[in-house]
C-alpha cells in the first residue's frame, strides 16, 4: 500500500510540474534552435538584416510555390553593408498557402549575394522578427559565448 501512495504522489508531482510550466530539457533545447539556427546563417552568408516590409507582392505561381517581390527597409544589420533606412528589394519562394508579407512586419533575413543580386539561400533564411529573438541571437553572437 505504501508503495502504491508514493506512486500516486509522484505522478501528482510530475503533473504539477507539467502543469506548471517547468520546461524540460527537450523544450529548452528547442526554444534554443531558432536563435542558433540564425546566429549560424549570420556567420555562413554574406548579409544578415532585421527588416520591415513595406510591400509584398506575388509575381508568379508555379505548382505549389508562389514567388514573392519584397520592398522592405533595413531596421537593422548584423552582417553586411546595409545601413537602417536603407531599402532593400528581394525575391522570396514560399509555399502556396503562406499568406503576403503583411506591411510593417518585421523579419530577420539572411542573404548570399549572386552576381550582385540578394538571394535567399533557402526557407530557413526568413524568420519573423521578436525582441525576444533579436536578444537571443546579440547573446550567441558576443565574442563570450
Amino acid at each position: 500500500m505504501k508503495f502504491r501512495k508514493t506512486g500516486i504522489f509522484l505522478l501528482c508531482m510530475v503533473l504539477v510540474l507539467f502543469l506548471s510550466g517547468v520546461s524540460s530539457p527537450a523544450m529548452e533545447e528547442e526554444e534554443d534552435f531558432l536563435p542558433r539556427l540564425i546566429a549560424a546563417n549570420i556567420r555562413g552568408t554574406d548579409t544578415t538584416v532585421i527588416l520591415e516590409i513595406k510591400e509584398g507582392e506575388r509575381v508568379r505561381t508555379l505548382g505549389g510555390y508562389a514567388l514573392w517581390r519584397i520592398s522592405a527597409e533595413v531596421v537593422r544589420s548584423f552582417k553586411g553593408e546595409f545601413l537602417p533606412g536603407e531599402e532593400i528589394r528581394y525575391h522570396r519562394t514560399t509555399e502556396t498557402e503562406f499568406p503576403p508579407p503583411e506591411k510593417g512586419s518585421r523579419h530577420i533575413v539572411s542573404f548570399v549575394l549572386e552576381e550582385g543580386n540578394l538571394v535567399i539561400p533557402d526557407e530557413g533564411y526568413h524568420f519573423p522578427w521578436s525582441p525576444d529573438l533579436e536578444e537571443k541571437v546579440d547573446a550567441l553572437l558576443s565574442p563570450s559565448s
